[in-house]
């Protein structure tokens, strides 16, 4: 009784703690976690093949397996252990990442580790293509444009879908072989001895010994000849890999054997939207843990990962996760409507049908004897009818400076700053959340990028005006002085505050002939 004393408040607290999480559990969580097949595997225990699965934490034991792992526990006492267990696995679980957490997230999860995975191999990709040019492989040998490797995908959720479309402007339809250099026959003799000792490095070189591996083939004797035999027969099957994921046609889940994969998630801005309430980490490793019997990784992620993971560093990359990852991450953008700051799709034009004409059979009108009717002529009263008001709407000063460009034949007209800096944008909350986020995007490097690969401040892929805005309202000068720097003072932007879709050519300055003070001009077309 005295025991019972004891255990009988602790246990009524917990479970009392443990319901009110379960009775907010959001249904993406018992749709992932406690629904549906399980692979019970086979089984092979001397007894009893009965098993029990476990809602909380997604796992399914064999009777034999409880009874082996617990056989102690009853030969003590099983109440201590029963407490011990529920307090170690159940309220530890509960208080590090609740259901209700890991459920708001579920799916977008599995997600996250598939752009993960993809990013990366396409990583790997580049460095074959790299490789095998150097080495005098042509240049077709190992091609990665969009059509090669995305243009196939069969995505069915709609992250999927929206990545597929934006990776599209990311993958440059052809790479700058220029900056490759092809070995001479010292340096190919050099390379082969190099990878014979182990004593080259890089995403290439482990896909080679991972081809060995897999094809049961000594790396130690391989040819050069044989090395791109190798390397273009791995950039074929990691292209089809890619396609097999973003199809989602995979058992790929949390990526449990590759460690840094959790890490990388949480370094990068999908942060914000899976670690809002601060449990991130934790359910990230959770939801490891329910699905890693489920989970068919392929192991060629898990080989190449870390070479490719160093070559990144190596190369001082701004993003770790790798340079299409970022096209796939911006769930946190749409939820505010607010992806066009980086990306803006091309509206599909879909061709109206042409209708077909319909035969319509014109019956013979029925002649019906009406007596005449005498009807008195109207009286016709004419009222003058009220011209309506016609009330213009006063144009924006970025409108209004166009205007004076474009109808009334000025060269150039500055824009009121102030005054433009007084109209209606963003809310305080939205640009409070956007803070952080648009950070990475003010970069050197960024910018550099979506110049060079998304042709930014051009006349294809002018610059959003709400971004500008954005910078110049907050006083982001940081952020305005890399615009300049990286696409110069005089570039293209889009006025998407009002849904605008023609290109303005501007002006953007600070300077001397500015008074040190930010100035926007529009300028006529070069």
């Amino acid at each position: 009784m005295k025991k019972k004393f004891i255990l009988g408040p602790l246990a009524l607290f917990f479970i009392s703690f443990l319901s009110f999480g379960q009775g907010s559990d959001p249904r993406d969580f018992y749709d992932e976690v406690r629904t549906g097949q399980r692979d019970t595997g086979h089984y092979f225990g001397p007894v009893d093949p009965r098993f029990k699965f476990d809602q909380r934490r997604g796992d399914l034991n064999y009777l034999d397996s409880i009874y082996t792992d617990e056989y102690f526990y009853d030969t003590i006492h099983s109440g201590f252990f029963d407490l011990f267990l529920f307090w170690n696995k159940d309220v530890s679980l509960s208080s590090a990442c609740p259901n209700e957490d890991l459920g708001q997230n579920i799916r977008y999860m599995r997600y996250l580790f598939r752009l993960l995975s993809m990013s990366y191999l396409y990583e790997g990709l580049k460095d074959y293509q790299r490789f095998l040019f150097e080495i005098g492989a042509s240049e077709g040998s190992c091609s990665i444009t969009w059509k090669d490797v995305f243009e196939t995908c069969q995505a069915q959720s709609v992250e999927m879908k929206k990545f597929v479309r934006r990776v599209k402007g990311k993958i440059s339809e052809r790479p700058d072989f220029s900056s490759f250099k092809k070995m001479s026959k010292d340096e190919l003799r050099q390379a082969v001895t190099d990878f014979h000792e182990s004593k080259m490095q890089g995403p290439a070189v482990a896909r080679l010994k991972y081809w060995c591996k897999d094809n049961e083939k000594d790396c130690a004797k391989l040819s050069l000849k044989d090395m791109g035999k190798a390397l273009i027969q791995s950039c074929n099957e990691d292209k089809k890999l890619i396609k097999q994921i973003c199809s989602e046609e995979d058992l790929m889940y949390g990526l449990t054997n590759v460690e840094l994969s959790v890490s990388l998630l949480m370094q990068s801005n999908v942060a914000n939207i899976i670690n809002s309430n601060g449990t991130g980490y934790s359910c990230l490793k959770r939801y490891q843990d329910i699905f890693k019997k489920d989970e068919n990784s392929k192991d060629v992620i898990k080989e190449i990962f870390p070479s490719v993971y160093a070559h990144l560093i190596a190369n001082k990359n701004v993003y770790l996760q790798g340079e299409i990852f970022l096209p796939g991450a911006l769930k946190e953008f749409d939820d505010k409507g607010l992806s066009d700051f980086i990306y803006k799709e091309e509206p599909k034009v879909v061709a109206k049908p042409t209708p077909k004409p319909v035969e319509v059979k014109k019956e013979e009108p029925k002649v019906v004897a009406v007596a005449p009717v005498v009807v008195p002529p109207p009286v016709v009263v004419v009222q003058p009818k009220p011209e309506p008001k016609v009330i213009e709407k006063p144009l924006t000063q970025f409108e209004n400076a166009l205007k004076k460009v474009s109808k009334e034949d000025f060269p150039r007209f500055s824009i009121n700053m102030g005054l433009m800096k007084e109209e209606p944008f963003l809310d305080d909350n939205t640009l409070k959340a956007l803070e952080g986020p648009l950070k990475e995007y003010q970069t050197r490097e960024a910018l550099t990028d979506m110049r060079n690969y998304d042709k930014l401040g051009s006349k294809v892929e002018p610059m959003r005006l709400m971004f500008l805005r954005y910078l110049l309202d907050n006083e982001l000068h940081q952020g305005l002085y890399n615009i300049v720097s990286v696409l110069g003072t005089t570039f293209y932007v889009v006025n998407d505050i009002e849904g605008k879709d023609s290109p303005v050519y501007v002006e953007l300055r600070n300077d001397e002939s500015t008074s040190y003070q930010w100035q926007l001009t529009i300028l006529k077309n070069p």
